[in-house]
Formats: C-alpha cells, structure tokens, sequence
C-alpha cells in the first residue's frame, strides 16, 4: 500500500513590500529539502506550498521564513481567513509608523531648512539635532533596514535592500560631515548640507506610498472577503422539533437548516420541506430570485427573499460550492499568466543591476571631477527611483481584479494563465446539448389531425398513454401536460416496441403512439401530416404520431430548445472576430437544424466522444489557440485537449473537473464574458509592463545626472516619491477592470 506523503499548506506572511520580498520567500522555501512546490500570493500575504511530510514540517517552513525578517503564520484548515482583517491589521501597522515617523521627519526638515537668522545655533548643534530627531525615524521603519539588510546579505537584494543603501548612505554621508565639521581644522568653513533630512524623509514618503499601495490593494483582494462573509457565521437547526442555533462551522451532513426569509443558507442541501424564493446572485450571478420548493437543490450563500424552508445538508464547510468558489478565486491568483512570468525573470536581476547602476554612477561622476556629495546623492537617486514593485506587481493586481470580477459574474477561471489564452482565442468550438441547448427535451409543437379534439384534450390523450414510459421524449409530453394541469386517465395493456413506440387502451379504445414507421406498419393513414412531419425533421424536432383506433390523432413534437442567450452569444463571439464551430454527436439533419439557428461557422455532427477530442487537436494543430465549451461527460475529453475548457455549472462534475473555468449559470452569454475580461486583464497587464519599463527606462538616466547639464536632477526624496508613485499607479490602473465590460 502507498502512503501519500505529500501535503499541501497555506501560511499567511506579514511584511512583503514588494516582488522581491515574495521571489525571496519562494527562493527561500524551494530550497528546504521535501519541498515539492512553492507559489507566493503578493496580493493576499500568503505562501502555498506542497511538501514530503516524512521530510518537512510547516513549522520548519514557516521558521526559513521568519529568518528573512517576516512574519508566519500557518493558516488552520478549519478557519477561513479573514484576508481584509489580516491587510487591515498591516496597513493599520503601516499608517501607526506613517503618522509617528512623519512627526520627526517635520521637525527634521525644519531643523535642516531653517536659516541661523531664524534658529540661531551653530552648524555643529544644528547637525546633531537633526542626527537626533533622525534616529526615531530609522527606528520606527526600521523594518525596512533589517529586510534589505538580511536580503543583501543572503545575495538576495529587493527593493528594501535598495531603500536601506539609500537611507544608509544619506546617514553616513552626514555623520561623516558631522565628524569633520568637529574635528576638523577650525581654520575651514563648516559644511552645512548633512543630508540627514534625506535619509529620513526617503523612510517616511516609502512608508507613504506603501500605505497607499495596502489601501489600494485591500479593494482588489476584498472581492475574496466579501464571499467569505456571504456565509452566515450561525444557522438554526431543528432538534426533536424544537429549534436551536449553532455555529455554522458544527453542521453535518444530514442536519435539517432551518432558513427563514431575510436569512442565508449556510450549507449546500436539498430543500426538505417548505417553499421560497432565493436570490441565488452570489453564486450564479442571477438577479431574479428562483423559486425553490421540496426536492430542489440550494447553494450556501443564498438569501430566503421571501418564504420559509427546512433545508437537509448535503454539502458543509470547505466542501460547499461557495468555499470551492473561494478557493478557486484565491488559487487563481497564486499563478502567473506566461506574459507576467517576463516580468519575473526581470525583477530578478533587476535590483543587482540597479546596485550596478549606483555604484557605476557615483564612480563616473567623481572621476569627472564632481564634488563627492552630489555625486553620492546622484547615486542614492538611481538606488532609489528604480521599482521593482512596479513589474512584481503588473500581473498579480490584474489577475486578481480580473477572477474576482468574473466570480461575482458566476464565471470562475481556475488560472492567471487561462486569461491570457482566453485573450488570444481564436476558435470557439461548442457542444450542442446542454450547451447551445437546454439538454432536456421540450414539447415545441402540437398539430391534431382529428377534429374532435382540441390541443388540450389531444394532449391529455398522448400524455396518459406516455407516463407508463421511461422515454425522454416520453418525459417532454408529460412535462408539458404537467404545466398545463390536464388530468390524465389510466392506460392499460402497455407494450413497448423497441426503436417504434408504444401501444396501450384507454378508456377501452386502443392507442398508438410511436415513428412514421409505427404508423406505415400499424396501417394508419398520415396523408399530408407524412409531409407535416418531415418538415419538423428538417427544423430538428422529433415528431411523435397518435393514433386512436388506427385513425390519426395529431402529431407531438419534441426537442431540444436552444436556450435563450446562445444565439446572442455566437453573435457577439463571431462579432469578436472568433471563429465558431458545433461539434455534436446528433444526426446531421438535427445538427444542420440547430446550427442554421444558431449561425455558427461550421456544424459537425454524428462525432462520437472520442472523435471530439480528435477535432479538438486537429483544430489546435492548426496553430489557433482554441476553446471548447460544454457540458457533458462526453465532452471531459475535449474539454482536457483544448487550450481553454469551459464547463458549464449545470454540466457534470467531470466535465467541470476537467475544465479552465466554470460558468455557473449554464450561460453561453457568460463564456463571451469570460473572454472579454481576459482580453480586459491581458490589455491591463501589458499597459502595466509598458508602465513599469518605460518609467525605469527614463527616471534612471535623470536619476543618474545624466540631464543634468540640461538643469535637470532629481534628489532622493523626489526619486523615493517617484518609485512610491509607480507602483500606485499599477494598483490604480489595474482596478479600472472593476468598471470593465
């Protein structure tokens, strides 16, 4: 017997400022021995790692983490975490260091600016005061130091490694000033710039833009929070029928929920007694609320609009279809699109460069004769204008815009790199039932050939005769005499002929009901309702014959209804400029039918489920990035081969298994969506790179005096505002996908 000895297990990690910080920890977790994956969620503070049990603990990960000066902790099975709480908490840290640091870093400009006319003490008094109010000021950051300092020790850099040399460097340049002005020959005059005002205020504006950044942040990730809290923290079970409330988190299978109107459902479970209407919008993206009664299945997360129900649970805590969305939506966001993973490889030989860069730039501009302190401040400015932060955060800040998005759109999208392809669809190929179609067969025309009945009566006629069989086409006719209330009669003497139909008497008077070739063999005379029929074949209906005596009745048509949006959404997909194939394995007559309603590009039928995976790859062969949409089993294999799966939710759990994304309402409308936010996150993405590179492209050079013939330079707070500046504005260009169609 083998044992699984892998585990996988999340931690939550306080203190990551930037992509360096989550490339470090990644870095650092790869190398423990037994680990077998390791994935860094920036945006949600959190490590996901798979590792050998036997090898590794999560204690041994969570301690090589803490060793690069963040916080761990591993998050409990059991507990859903409060992700808005959690960044709440370290902006909140933030915001504390912010409004102490800012105090001293005012004090310390003033100190610095102040002429002796104004505050009159010597230079000598005038530097230490502003050494002392600095101190505070590295302290209460001193985050900062100690991260870039044990990062550039393990030959790891980040940007608060770059943060850290730049506030060092201010800092020593001004204590050796310091030193010289009071050991120095007394005979020279005093030098009056410390720079101290610098190194501080360079911690106090990075502190500023990464509370910004947190703030802007928390609104992309609180899309993950606000599902958290769509489940309710207690439900009302009923015990020897008396009623009793419990926390959620201790209900079992089998437990009868009590759900009253105004409250959530907090399991997934079958109405058992009772009837309601549920606003369903959390987890299908539906407005209108849907009728529920005994019988029918309810999610977790929806809301009793109005009624009262006894729910008996099926599905409970992490196993509810609201956890798996949960779940979906926070993994989607630990993977990277193959477009970030550019970003990657940049930003982790980005920060060496810069250090390069600095060095380069402080070593030419002394050999050229400049004095020592601008050339130093030249290279403090490169240090600290670079971002890193900028390209780390690119891809993941649109991602989780994007799944988020989609999920309150009842669309999840299981991966960053599921986006990007949706973003480069060439090819839509589409299963016909279930998918363009209802999948449940319909009565869609009733024709009575015998004047001495009406619809209703012809109807009540074939629906008593058809209930003794457990055919679909039988099961349309009962359904449609269902909603129509008609009171059906006893049939006796039933027989069944195979491929034919199905003979029976009612009311002593023997019917038949059954194909053209049933009637042809039981002698029934169909004279122009023979051509009536045909034409309902051609329009890919099922006509269903009647007869009473060998005298025909009417005709019953069935089929599959295409459901209300298909139409519409191969509209806009060939709009989009998407090629659009039906695959099914219906007759051609059928298929030809659906697909000239439909409109799609090309119709192929009669494919057994083996052949669509074959059409599959012969289509991806071809070099077009394709996606298959469907339902069934059938389609698990398909679905498997294509560079995008979509499963639609009422589908099988095979077929959504073995799919990219999920579209919970069963909507072809909402597959046109999906593609439209990967087109929108790709779009966003790229402007974030381009961002990103052009800044540093341009900032550096000026940062390095390379203008400064020209009158332009720019000192290190203005470089550390630029940097903070940078990154902001990813945030904020990534959270106009809020507003995106």
């Amino acid at each position: 017997m083998v044992i699984n000895k892998m585990k996988q297990q999340k931690f939550t990690i306080t203190g990551m400022s930037c992509a360096g910080c989550a490339a470090n920890v990644e870095k650092t977790v790869l190398a423990l021995d037994g680990i077998k994956s390791a994935a860094v969620n920036l945006m949600l503070g959190k490590l996901s790692a798979e590792y050998d049990s036997q090898k590794l603990s999560a204690e041994k990960i969570a301690e090589s983490v803490q060793k690069l000066g963040f916080g761990v902790t591993v998050d409990e099975e059991e507990k859903q975490a409060t992700i808005r709480e959690e960044q709440s908490e370290e902006t909140g840290i933030l915001l504390k260091r912010l409004k102490q640091s800012a105090v001293f870093s005012i004090l310390l400009m003033l100190v610095s600016m102040l002429p002796e006319s104004i505050l009159p003490i010597s230079t000598i008094a005038n530097g230490f005061i502003q050494l002392l109010l600095l101190i505070p000021i590295l302290f209460i950051n001193r985050a900062y130091l100690t991260k870039g300092f044990k990062s550039l020790i393990k030959g790891s850099p980040d940007m608060n490694s770059l943060i850290m040399l730049g506030s060092a460097a201010s800092l020593f340049y001004g204590l050796s000033v310091l030193l010289k002005n009071i050991f120095g020959d007394p005979a020279l005059p005093k030098q009056t710039a410390y720079f101290f005002d610098s190194a501080g205020m360079i911690l106090v504006i990075v502190t500023l833009g990464k509370y910004i950044e947190g703030r802007s942040k928390a609104s992309a990730t609180s899309a993950i929070e606000k599902l958290i809290k769509l489940a309710p923290d207690t439900a009302i079970i009923e015990i020897d029928g008396e009623e009793k409330e419990i926390a959620a988190s201790a209900l079992k299978p089998g437990d009868i929920i009590i759900v009253k109107a105004g409250s959530a459902v907090p399991i997934d479970g079958i109405v058992y007694e009772g009837n309601a209407s549920m606003d369903q919008s959390a987890i299908t993206g539906e407005s209108i609320p849907v009728f529920k009664q005994k019988g029918d299945q309810i999610f977790s997360a929806t809301t009793n609009v109005n009624g009262y129900i006894k729910v008996q649970a099926v599905n409970v805590g992490k196993d509810t279809a609201l956890a798996k969305i949960i779940d979906l939506v926070e993994n989607a966001s630990y993977t990277k699109a193959p477009i970030g993973r550019l970003a990657d490889k940049i930003s982790g030989i980005f920060v060496p460069i810069v250090l390069l860069l600095a060095l380069i730039t402080f070593t030419t501009w002394l050999l050229k004769s400049v004095p020592f302190d601008i050339a130093l401040m030249r290279a403090v400015a490169v240090l600290l204008v670079s971002c890193p932060c900028a390209m780390g955060l690119a891809t993941p800040v649109a991602t989780m815009y994007g799944t988020s998005k989609a999920a309150f759109s009842g669309i999840l999208i299981k991966s960053a790199q599921d986006l990007e392809s949706l973003a480069h669809a060439e090819t839509v190929i589409l299963d016909k039932t279930g998918t363009i179609t209802e999948g449940k067969p319909a009565v869609t025309d009733i024709i009575v050939a015998d004047n001495t009945y009406n619809q209703d009566s012809f109807l009540a006629l074939a629906a008593s005769l058809e209930k003794l069989s457990g055919h679909p086409l039988a099961s349309a006719v009962l359904n449609e005499a269902e909603k129509r209330s008609l009171k059906l009669e006893e049939a006796e003497d039933l027989k069944l002929w195979a491929g034919q139909g199905i003979s029976g008497k009612i009311i002593g008077s023997e019917i038949i009901a059954g194909n053209k070739s049933y009637m042809d063999n039981s002698s029934v005379e169909l004279g122009e309702y023979a051509q009536t029929a045909e034409k309902l074949a051609k329009e890919g209906k099922t006509p269903l014959f009647f007869a009473k005596e060998n005298k025909l009745c009417g005709i019953i048509a069935v089929a599959d209804p295409i459901k209300e949006n298909s139409i519409k959404a191969v509209e806009m997909m060939k709009e989009m400029g998407l090629e659009t194939i039906m695959l099914t394995g219906d007759s051609k007559i059928t298929a030809e039918a659906i697909g000239k309603q439909v409109k799609t590009d090309k119709i192929i039928a009669e494919i057994l489920p083996e052949g669509k995976e074959a059409e599959v790859r012969k289509h991806m062969k071809s070099g077009k990035t394709t996606v298959v949409i469907g339902d069934g089993i059938n389609d698990a294999p398909a679905l498997t081969a294509a560079d995008v799966g979509i499963a639609v939710g009422a589908g099988s759990d095979i077929a959504i298994d073995s799919a990219d994304i999920v579209l919970v309402k069963s909507d072809l409308g909402d597959a046109v969506t999906a593609i439209k936010i990967g087109k929108a996150v790709i779009k966003t993405i790229k402007q974030n790179l381009a961002w990103a590179f052009s800044y540093n492209f341009i900032m550096l050079p000026v940062a390095a005096g390379v203008f400064s013939s020209f009158g332009i330079e720019l000192n290190p707070m203005l470089a550390s505002a630029l940097m903070a500046m940078s990154s902001i504005t990813v945030v904020f260009n990534s959270a106009r996908l809020k507003n995106s169609h």
